[in-house]
């Protein structure tokens, strides 16, 4: 293939060159489709402590956990808004209520991380929350 990007219009369908094929969209971006999961690992988890972070999944005994080859991590708050108005806070190993990524409940945060990244949430006192992760390899 030569030129350079963006294709012109003319050129940003799919194009091929030996066994290669890739498709552009009309601003002259690659298009690419991620391979499905191979492996899902979902978890529920009652964060109570409000002073110490808690590993984010972690196996029954508490040892933070990552599902090899991960990919993405979705976390969800699954308190009823309702009746149980607490937030959860996520980040690293010192998230605070003060620095911490807030998840309100019901609502849910979608992170693009490997397993090399491990997770921590904390709640407020006396606020424990229900807080399911869904992680997908």
């Amino acid at each position: 293939m030569t030129g350079a990007w963006p294709r012109a219009p003319d050129q940003r369908a799919a194009e091929h060159h030996a066994s290669t094929a890739f498709n552009v969209d009309e601003n002259g971006y690659l298009l690419v489709t991620q391979a499905a999961s191979s492996q899902i690992v979902a978890q529920a988890k009652t964060v109570t402590d409000a002073t110490a972070s808690t590993p984010i999944p972690q196996n029954p005994s508490g040892v933070p956990t990552s599902l090899v080859a991960r990919r993405r991590v979705h976390l969800r708050n699954f308190n009823n808004p309702d009746t149980e108005f607490a937030h959860v806070w996520v980040g690293g190993r010192d998230v605070t209520t003060s620095i911490g990524y807030p998840i309100p409940p019901y609502e849910e945060l979608a992170l693009d991380v490997t397993d090399a990244i491990q997770l921590y949430a904390i709640v407020e006192t006396d606020k424990p929350v229900d807080l399911r992760s869904l992680e997908l390899a």
